[in-house]
């Protein structure tokens, strides 16, 4: 509910969120799974080399490596544990009408954000997870969201497992190249 107070451009609130846990969430792993193991996936950028096309993905992937190699997770597995938003019990899918793009992304983002903190707040543990867009289709299909409807991201909510890898904090850019002041 908290996150459901993130402002919108003229109170809009575009998003549509999809929570799933339990065995609708089991069975929804399953189903992208299929999809992603048959190939039936769309242009995200399913490949070793996604973390690299990413806008600072290199510092990304270099940053990243040490934790990916400490867990044992190859570029691939990390797209499938991604998309299975790494088996957290709940999962929140955010879509938007596609008769809302793009200017619902930035409304969508600001959720998103406002889920994170309100999830942190309450002792929680979040994670973004992007590459769920590989199998929008099968997505889609599993929760009958028809033509129109346009898949944005997911969230995983839970408690961290405790694996090295939970503890990557990404690089940020300096606050001084990311902020202008002007007086």
């Amino acid at each position: 509910r908290l996150a459901c107070m993130a402002p919108s451009a003229k109170n809009g609130q575009p998003w549509r969120v999809t929570v799933l846990q339990g065995a609708r969430l089991e069975a929804f792993r399953a189903a992208v799974v299929a999809a992603f193991e048959s190939g039936k996936t769309g242009s995200f950028g399913a490949s070793a080399g996604s973390l690299r096309s990413m806008r600072g993905g290199r510092s990304l992937q270099k940053a990243f490596a040490p934790a990916m190699e400490a867990a044992g997770v190859s570029p691939a597995e990390l797209i499938r544990r991604s998309i299975v938003f790494f088996d957290a019990p709940a999962v929140a899918l955010v879509s938007l009408d596609e008769a809302d793009l793009p200017r619902g992304l930035v409304d969508a983002g600001l959720f998103v954000s406002h889920l994170c903190l309100a999830a942190q707040g309450l002792g929680l543990d979040s994670c973004i997870a992007g590459y769920v867009r590989i199998v929008e289709g099968a997505v889609s299909d599993f929760l009958n969201w028809g033509k129109g409807r346009r898949l944005i991201l997911g969230v995983a909510l839970g408690y961290g497992a405790g694996e090295p890898i939970d503890g990557f904090k990404s690089p940020r850019e300096p606050f001084d190249e990311t902020v202008e002041w002007e007086e």
